[in-house]
């Protein structure tokens, strides 16, 4: 009879811990300790079983979850552990406290009045829970009614809903981190999309103080030549493309609107009158030319504004390196390093920039220009080709010219 009892009680005990390890986490911790709790008592056959954290720096046992059978558990509680030397010591240093008599067991004793007395406690077997070696709490399991020994089958029973807690804990704990990492990459990708949002509304002011400067220059022409249509058309034309850099700021955090295959020839007819209205010299400062070198199979994949805002900005640049005037040559064809891009030159005949300014050149608010420059130009141009899915790089030589080259994707299938 008695083998027939063991037996029924390993069958008991397997399907106790089948239950447990098929307990999913979703339900949150605190939920899932507490059926564990639940169906470790019930296996047991005892009526108390909770699971209590050791927190030492705090000086304290803390019950995280519980389960009293038949009653509503009362409110979780706090151990102080130097109040309780004997006790504490013994679930800290061993794999088991396994007391038939908490009033006599001296592991056990000097809870009996606080603790376990008033709520009719009288044998206890506690597992301890571990976690990277060391122990961390404590699933105790607490009996009330007749004293009862542990025997071995119950203490490996024990152990086992000991270490499935530390699992679903350390499983917990875990996801947990990995929820506050995601978060804080979150986090830190928005804080990085406000910055670009910021540096490419500060590009845009920057781009707009050159059209209004443009647009000032024409004006005082127009003071001394009222019927000057040529300026006219151009200061209109400045003005459009500065009300299509305002319309590209107010939409962006909506999102830009989509890019399109714009063809060399459309970009050099959109480049061709805002050029004009940029280049006009400045009091002292010599003529600049631009040509065009367009291979016939060039094409570009990109938002029209920002591919002309890019190319302006590179020109402007130019311009300001050729303080006695120059020419600046602009030359596209199908890269051959690499397909399905177009590598864009801007070349001027300029002063050149040293190696060490090069390196510095996108970025913000560095400048070679004094206080006249912003350092912000070359940084949305880096901003922009890098939206687009493309590449920029600079070339230099003191006294002998600057080369920007873009590569920029020339159909849809190469912008990721």
């Amino acid at each position: 009879m008695a083998e027939h009892s063991a037996v029924t009680q390993r069958v008991g005990f397997t399907g106790a811990r089948l239950r447990i390890s098929r307990l999913k986490p979703d339900a949150g911790l605190q939920r899932t300790l507490e059926r564990i709790c639940e169906i470790s008592a019930h296996a047991l056959g005892i009526a108390r079983v909770g699971v209590w954290l050791a927190e030492v720096e705090e000086d304290r046992l803390r019950c995280i979850a519980q389960y009293a059978e038949g009653v509503e558990a009362p409110p979780l509680d706090t151990l102080r552990i130097s109040a309780y030397p004997q006790y504490c010591a013994a679930v800290l240093n061993n794999r088991f406290v396994a007391a038939a008599d908490v009033q006599l067991d001296p592991r056990t004793k000097e809870l009996a009045a606080p603790y376990l007395g008033p709520l009719g406690i009288t044998s206890m077997l506690d597992a301890a829970l571990y976690r990277d070696g060391r122990v961390i709490g404590v699933v105790c399991h607490e009996s009330v009614g007749t004293r009862r020994e542990w025997d071995t089958e119950e203490r490996q029973f024990a152990a086992t809903v000991a270490d499935l807690t530390a699992y679903f804990m350390e499983s917990h704990a875990r996801t947990e981190a990995e929820r506050k990492a995601h978060a804080l990459q979150v986090s830190m990708l928005e804080r990085d999309r406000l910055e670009l949002i910021g540096r490419f509304a500060t590009g845009v002011a920057h781009d707009l103080n050159n059209l209004i400067g443009a647009a000032q220059l024409n004006l005082k022409l127009l003071e001394q030549h009222a019927h000057d249509a040529e300026s006219v058309a151009e200061l209109a034309t400045a003005l459009e493309h500065a009300q299509s850099l305002a319309r590209q700021l107010m939409a962006f955090q909506k999102g830009s609107e989509a890019p399109v295959v714009v063809t060399g020839e459309a970009l050099r007819a959109r480049l061709v009158p805002l050029l004009a209205a940029f280049l006009k010299p400045a009091a002292g400062a010599g003529p600049v030319t631009v040509r065009f070198s367009f291979s016939e199979g060039a094409t570009f994949f990109a938002i029209p504004e920002q591919l002309a805002q890019v190319v302006i900005n590179l020109v402007t640049n130019a311009r300001d390196a050729m303080k006695d005037g120059g020419v600046v040559l602009l030359r596209a064809r199908p890269c051959d390093e690499e397909p399905g891009f177009t590598q864009l030159d801007v070349i001027d005949t300029g002063t050149g920039i040293s190696s060490e300014h090069v390196a510095q050149l996108f970025q913000p608010f560095f400048s070679t220009k004094g206080p006249r420059g912003t350092g912000l130009g070359l940084s949305l141009v880096h901003f922009i080709v890098g939206k687009h899915h493309g590449t920029v790089g600079i070339q230099s030589t003191p006294g002998d010219g600057t080369t920007v080259s873009l590569r920029w994707p020339a159909e849809p299938a190469h912008a990721a």
